[in-house]
């Protein structure tokens, strides 16, 4: 579900928002924006997009069809998810949670313990963290942006790598320059 209401608004952002398929969207250009302020806004995100998840799973999406069945074919979340979920004392639902894995679990075979798909909240920020470092790259060969972004607490040095990365090679130089990193070797030849 979760993922049908994600790809419906990228899409709707990109229809509305975005003339050409290289422009940010509002929502995104305003997002990234006040995030800069808080920290990296990689990391911001992400942690605001856990907090909705954890709420959304433990008040809807722990019964929905489609989570049961991306839970069972990922073996259920990695550790560091899971806890997560238990830290929020819902035993109720999580109960729920653990039945749809034992039972998805005694369905496999012949190997019932290997993780066949990676933890489907992993998945999903991965995507969003990928997206974010994409449109701050974008973002960051406007001045306007670049100044609000020397202006900030700046990314974190992962982030900073994949936003780097997300950029087109004849960009790098000049997103390093707004980034305040001109003497950063890009690779390639120097």
């Amino acid at each position: 579900m979760i993922d049908l209401l994600l790809r419906l608004k990228l899409t709707l952002l990109r229809a509305v928002s975005c003339r050409k398929p290289h422009q940010v969207s509002y929502l995104a250009r305003a997002e990234l924006s006040r995030a800069l302020s808080e920290g990296c806004p990689v990391c911001v995100l992400e942690a605001e997009a856990l907090r909705r998840f954890r709420f959304w799973f433990l008040n809807e999406y722990y019964g929905e069809a489609a989570w049961i069945d991306r839970l069972r074919s990922s073996v259920g979340f990695c550790r560091e998810h899971t806890w997560m979920l238990v830290a929020s004392d819902a035993p109720y639902r999580l109960s729920y949670v653990a039945l749809y894995l034992a039972e998805g679990l005694l369905a496999r075979s012949p190997s019932p313990w290997r993780r066949p798909a990676p933890c489907p909240l992993c998945s999903q920020l991965a995507a969003m963290r990928r997206s974010w470092c994409r449109d701050l790259a974008r973002l960051l060969e406007e001045e306007q942006f670049a100044q609000q972004y020397r202006a900030s607490p700046g990314l974190c040095p992962a982030h900073l790598q994949m936003v780097l990365e997300s950029a087109p090679r004849p960009r790098q130089a000049f997103i390093a320059q707004a980034l305040n990193l001109e003497g950063l070797h890009l690779g390639g030849h120097p």
